[in-house]
């Protein structure tokens, strides 16, 4: 297999959040110019937390038609150095189109189920409306708000995170 590169896409420079530029999600970096993949005006100088980044795509977690540029979201890797009981992968869709994610569900839901890990979907703006269980349960804000209140705030996610039991499979609270 051949190594995936950036080449042609930018899309976690609008959709990602850095604090170093004090860049809101799904602001566009102002540092963006040129070609997509190859369009940051401070690539040399870029900060640590965009230089280490990679997403599910670039590590080959991902099909490749799921490269972010042509379906329309970042799938982000759970985030290092949290606390969080269980790990986690993060779903960012790109403001022009911020429901493009559904059409995918079958592949994602894929990917959630083999690493085990659920599949958290926000808004352009980074607030959380979905998460996609491991199970290939889909739990929607407005159809269980409970699990987004703010007292279930887990590493900055305010839902309460789900996996299967590796014994059983249920879909099951985790306790913290």
């Amino acid at each position: 297999m051949t190594a995936r590169t950036c080449a042609g896409c930018d899309l976690c420079c609008t959709t990602l959040a850095v604090d170093a530029l004090a860049k809101p999600c799904g602001a566009r970096c102002p540092h963006l110019a040129g070609d997509p993949g190859h369009s940051c005006g401070i690539y040399a100088e870029r900060p640590d937390e965009c230089a280490r980044y990679a997403c599910v795509w670039l590590e080959g977690l991902l099909p490749e038609r799921l490269k972010p540029s042509r379906c329309g979201f970042v799938v982000n890797p759970p985030k290092a150095g949290s606390k969080a009981p269980i790990r986690l992968l993060s779903l960012l869709p790109d403001a022009a189109r911020p429901r493009s994610w559904v059409k995918e569900l079958p592949a994602l839901s894929t990917v959630s189920r083999r690493l085990n890990m659920p599949i958290i979907i926000d808004d352009p703006s980074g607030v959380p409306v979905a998460v996609l269980a491991p199970s290939g349960r889909l739990f929607l804000r407005e159809e269980h708000p409970e699990l987004f209140r703010a007292d279930n705030i887990n590493v900055g996610v305010p839902i309460t995170e789900f996996v299967r039991n590796p014994l059983t499979d249920p879909l099951h609270r985790v306790r913290r």
